[in-house]
């Protein structure tokens, strides 16, 4: 299969490119860091469906910012490339979206921040384009870590690594869904082979507070220095199930979050 992914030099692109080339599949990659995306439209985007003749599009590539001007670029982009998709017959279009759509109100659809605001904007162009006879699966990820990730858990370990003091957030009792980075890539994988009509929660239907992450951290590092702060606009708790994904796709066998940072932390 010809598959187009953008965000290919990013950290869930990255590990997904490698996923797909592995498995047998001919993969054009584009990134921001290439120079591909100006403004509001994606450059010489013409002239690579010229060449390349994607069958997929996996839109990975995004500002991963609350910066409201990045945010409203990235809504230009995967509108863009949803109409470059529809104007050259792509199969299918795949979307990463992401929990922080639902803000603190699951499963209202109410972001608190830009982030999830672009992502939420984005979505809705996809269900247009759906409308319209496009192919699209809209996967929302919970926090996804894993080897080069830079959320919260990568940030910590990298800290620790450097005997620096840790900084958390509300006395670190907001709880957050994390999945390891693998999972998500073979949830992807199997989005290619699907027509999946709603949009899916790509989480472990688990939930832990900062607080254990940094309970766990210490049985690696031994005791360290936390900072403590608050920051009023954090989403509290990021509690997604994810009953869709493992009772009509299947899947289930995640990575725990003991076994992904101790993964990381020996790496």
């Amino acid at each position: 299969m010809k598959i187009l992914v953008t965000g290919s030099k990013g950290f869930i692109g990255s590990h997904l490119v490698n996923y797909l080339l592995k498995n047998g599949h001919e993969v054009k990659g584009i990134d921001r860091n290439n120079g591909f995306f100006e403004h509001l439209v994606p450059m010489n985007i013409d002239k690579i469906f010229k060449e390349f003749e994607p069958e997929v599009v996996i839109h990975l590539a995004s500002n991963v910012s609350n910066d409201i001007d990045e945010c409203f670029q990235d809504v230009g982009v995967a509108y863009g490339l949803l109409k470059k998709c529809k104007e050259t017959g792509v199969k299918k279009f795949i979307f990463s979206s992401s929990v922080a759509v639902f803000g603190n109100s699951y499963p209202e659809l109410e972001p608190i921040n830009p982030y999830g605001l672009s992502k939420l904007q984005c979505e809705q162009w996809c269900n247009h384009f759906k409308k319209e006879g496009m192919n699209i699966v809209v996967l929302r990820f919970a926090n996804v870590y894993g080897p080069n990730g830079r959320g919260v858990i990568n940030q910590f370990i990298r800290k620790l690594k450097d005997k620096e003091t840790l900084v958390m957030n509300n006395r670190g009792k907001q709880k957050r869904d994390f999945i390891w980075v693998d999972d998500i890539v073979k949830v992807i994988d199997m989005a290619l082979s699907l027509r999946i009509v709603m949009p899916i929660d790509v989480s472990t239907g688990e939930s832990h507070e900062i607080q254990t992450i940094v309970d766990l951290l210490i049985e690696k590092a031994g005791d360290f220095d936390v900072e403590h702060k608050n920051f009023p606009k954090e989403i509290g708790n990021s509690i997604v199930p994810n009953d869709y994904l493992s009772k009509f796709l299947g899947y289930s066998k995640f990575v725990s979050i003991r076994e992904g940072i101790g993964k990381l932390w020996n790496q």
